[in-house]
């Protein structure tokens, strides 16, 4: 029975051993798990951080490419319009060298051609020099005869024209203010008679009213004229236009 318990303590212990065995084996396994997959992160990491890298140089490269291919066309352009401002100035001096080889064979023809017929033209020169002085002397003599005579004989015809028109319109400012007083005058005198005239016909409108009044009775105390009394009338000589007045110069009141 020794034995028995001995070998069961045995197997038991051999038993703990291989679980033992078997734990720490697992965590040796899961220990080169972690470390694996740390591992393959760290380099999936870094292959994503290359491929990052590559696609960045090669959008770098293609950039530098592109502005490398602009610049070369702009370069291009700029060449071409350089060539072609250098050929438009080439072409310009070639015409202007032309044109100013034309001109100057034209003026060596023109003076050929002064040179043949400079002794007609000195013969025409002459007559025309005699005219232009000939008319210079008529002119002249004209002016003198102008300004030594007739324009002094001008000047003094209009001032003396200017003072006489100066005087007329004096002369018609005075005239025209005696007519304008002596209208008033004639104005004044016409109301004056009016007023007379008006004086006269209401006098005369009373003497009628007088006359067309029925007689008072006799023996009637207080009435009829008074002795030594008689209707009051004017008599006497007067101005006519005088206040009481009449226009035939016999005073009325």
């Amino acid at each position: 029975m020794s034995a028995t318990r001995d070998n069961s303590v045995l197997f038991s212990l051999n038993q703990l051993l291989s679980l033992h065995e078997e734990a720490v084996r697992a965590e040796e396994e899961a220990a080169r798990a972690r470390v694996e997959a740390e591992r393959t992160a760290r380099e999936d990491a870094a292959r994503r951080e290359a491929e990052a890298l590559m696609q960045k140089a090669r959008e770098e490269a293609e950039r530098i490419a592109r502005e490398e291919a602009a610049r070369r066309a702009e370069a291009a352009r700029l060449e071409a319009l350089r060539l072609a401002e250098v050929e438009r100035a080439r072409a310009e001096v070639e015409t202007q060298a032309r044109l100013e080889m034309m001109r100057k064979a034209d003026e060596h023809e023109r003076a050929l051609a002064a040179l043949r017929e400079d002794e007609k033209k000195k013969k025409l020169k002459r007559a025309l020099v005699s005219c232009v002085l000939g008319a210079a002397a008529l002119i002249g003599g004209g002016m003198g005869l102008y300004f030594g005579k007739i324009k002094p004989d001008q000047d003094a015809l209009l001032a003396s024209q200017a003072a006489d028109a100066a005087a007329t319109r004096e002369e018609a400012a005075k005239l025209r203010a005696k007519l304008d007083a002596d209208a008033k005058r004639m104005d004044e005198v016409a109301r004056r008679l009016e007023e007379e005239k008006q004086k006269a016909r209401e006098l005369e409108e009373k003497k009628n009213a007088a006359n067309e009044a029925p007689p008072t009775r006799p023996g009637r105390p207080g009435t009829g004229p008074k002795p030594n009394e008689g209707p009051k009338t004017g008599g006497g000589k007067c101005e006519p236009g005088d206040p009481g007045c009449g226009i035939d110069g016999t005073r009325l009141f």
